[in-house]
């Protein structure tokens, strides 16, 4: 009878009832993945943490200036940011100490927006287009536009890239490219010396290919620097010394792990820092699977009628209070989903 029922509710809103799976199948897979992830992550880190050895500056200085002692172990070092030759940019006279710098360019392009207006009478709407022009660092496809007349170009004429410094020292050590990866904190960079180029023109911190300053053309370009890293700012970093240099440890669970913060930090510092990242990443992943199972639940409510007066009836939709049961029951899909996922990975039975 059941079974009879939910195939007569899927024919009627068949297509609904596709999307609605599709969710539920999305949201199940989207949290599995999640949940493995964020548990190898806490192992690693927590497999991490008892390997991992302080460096002391004394016994550095004890040995003559020789890492030996912590060759092949995981580290945690504390220091100054030091790069060996400055990034530079000839052509805007940019020379900046730092571990990374950024070129970012944008161009001046048509852009397309409209608005809605219904009839007094019916539901149909009409859209009113409406062009502007604005700076974007991606062209904007003027042949996709409603209208005619608002051509923008294909491509830039130069592109924004990544210029990272060679070698990059914390204290002591040679850092690797992922560790050099994970330096954020974008700062503008300012700067009183001009282009050569007398045809470039600078304002707020902009370097502009321009006519005109203050009445630009569709295609003029505009470029800004930002750098990460400064040179004499303190670091703290862990990973493992692999011939002088710290590069990524990989744990039992073949997570790597490279730590990386601004600041001096102990060890639990830093890890616990970690560990709340993983944690709000792994929340937010959560909320966004709930999200999918729930929309999953409205679209096959229908289907769902079929566990009324069961020992399943809790999920079931209340018609009388639709909403509430609807997060409820996604509600309790998603925790199930978790619980189970992680009492494998406990269990040993998923890795």
């Amino acid at each position: 009878m059941r079974l009879n029922y939910i195939l007569s509710e899927f024919k009627k809103n068949w297509l609904i009832a596709s999307i609605g799976i599709a969710l539920y199948v999305f949201g199940f897979i989207i949290l599995n993945i999640n949940e493995g992830r964020a548990f190898n992550h806490s192992r690693a880190l927590e497999e991490a943490l008892q390997k991992a050895v302080s460096f002391k500056e004394a016994d550095y200085q004890r040995q003559n200036g020789k890492s030996e002692n912590y060759e092949g172990k995981l580290i945690h070092v504390s220091g100054y940011v030091r790069v060996q030759e400055p990034i530079a940019d000839a052509t805007y006279n940019i020379l900046v100490q730092a571990v990374k710098l950024r070129k970012i360019v944008q161009m001046y392009q048509w852009h397309e927006d409209y608005t809605e207006n219904k009839f007094a009478e019916g539901d149909e709407t009409a859209r009113n287009y409406f062009y502007y022009k604005d700076w974007s660092e991606n062209v904007v496809d003027s042949r996709s536009f409603h209208s005619l007349g608002h051509q923008n170009p294909r491509q830039l004429p130069m592109q924004s890239r990544m210029m990272i410094a060679d070698k990059t020292y914390i204290g002591n050590f040679e850092i690797g490219e992922s560790a050099k990866e994970l330096f954020t904190g974008w700062i503008d960079v300012t700067s009183d010396t001009r282009p050569e180029d007398p045809y470039i023109k600078m304002h707020l911190g902009w370097y502009f290919h321009v006519d005109d300053l203050y009445d630009p053309l569709v295609g003029d370009t505009r470029v800004k620097f930002q750098f990460a890293g400064l040179q004499g700012s303190v670091y703290t970093i862990v990973g493992k010394l692999v011939n002088g240099k710290i590069e990524p440890y990989k744990s039992n669970l073949k997570k790597k792990i490279i730590l990386l913060s601004k600041g001096e930090l102990t060890i639990e510092e830093i890890f616990k820092e970690e560990h709340y990242a993983v944690r709000k990443k792994t929340w937010i992943i959560r909320l966004f699977g709930f999200v999918l199972i729930f929309f999953g639940v409205i679209s096959t409510s229908s289907l769902l009628r079929v566990f009324n007066r069961s020992r399943l009836s809790f999920l079931s939709p209340n018609p009388s209070c639709q909403l509430r049961s609807n997060i409820q029951i996604a509600g309790i899909f998603t925790i199930t989903i978790c619980i189970l996922r992680q009492s494998l990975h406990y269990l040993g039975i998923m890795t």
